[in-house]
């Protein structure tokens, strides 16, 4: 979170930050192999020598790799089948920092279902006209999925109806769901009706991660927004 917390710091929330991370599958020469240049690269003591040649911009204080050696966190149980929402609109710090949680607890080729606020669902937003339409939505919340972690199967769903249930609920195969803090109260929701829809399901695994531009980690504190 830390990472993308610099991002909005230095008031640039929809940088093209980029977590690549060895629990991921990236080794160091495949971090050499990313194609133009990037800002900077943090959470690693020395520039390893497959970074010599790649190409950074001076002064970049953002992170378009980060590493993570074994022991540096605590083991996330990974599953073959997640869930992740949201409306994904111009993707800023906060929605890279979920995918790429998600991307953490998801195993080698795994794949992930998104359930998407359709263009409908949102035409009675506050400024709705300066919204996204789905299909640029999607394809940069798709795009940086694959990004983060190659080899993903990613499946698109388009929320229309806000009371109907998502595919976590009623998908057996999907076991993990990830959310931010702000969405506990949904996650909750969700994992009663998955025990009332499919009661001879596994409960889902249900990943939080912190927000992020917040003054604190609290459900209801400011965060950043798209708006």
């Amino acid at each position: 979170r830390e990472v993308y917390d610099c991002a909005v710091v230095e008031r640039k929330p929809t940088l093209d930050v980029v977590a690549l991370c060895g629990a991921t599958g990236w080794t160091w020469g495949d971090w050499a192999a990313i194609e133009g240049p990037v800002d900077a690269v943090q959470g690693l003591r020395e520039l390893p020598d497959a970074f010599k040649n790649l190409p950074t911009l001076k002064g970049g204080p953002f992170a378009s790799v980060e590493a993570a050696a074994a022991g540096d966190s605590p083991a996330i149980q990974t599953h073959d089948k997640l869930a992740v929402g949201g409306t994904f609109d111009r993707l800023h710090a906060g929605h890279r920092l979920l995918l790429a949680a998600t991307c953490l607890a998801a195993k080698e080729n795994a794949t992930v279902y998104i359930g998407m606020a359709s263009d409908q669902l949102l035409a009675k937003k506050s400024n709705a006209h300066l919204l996204q339409t789905f299909e640029e939505r999607s394809k940069a919340a798709i795009g940086f999925l694959k990004r983060c972690r190659p080899g993903l199967e990613v499946v698109m769903s388009t929320l229309v109806d806000p009371k109907a249930p998502p595919r976590a609920c009623t998908d057996a195969a999907i076991t993990s769901l990830v959310i931010s803090i702000e969405t506990v109260a949904g996650g909750e929701w969700c994992c009663k009706k998955r025990a009332e829809l499919l009661p001879d399901a596994c409960p889902l695994e249900v990943l939080a991660v912190g927000l992020v531009g917040a003054d604190s980690q609290d459900a209801e504190a400011e965060k950043l927004s798209s708006s």
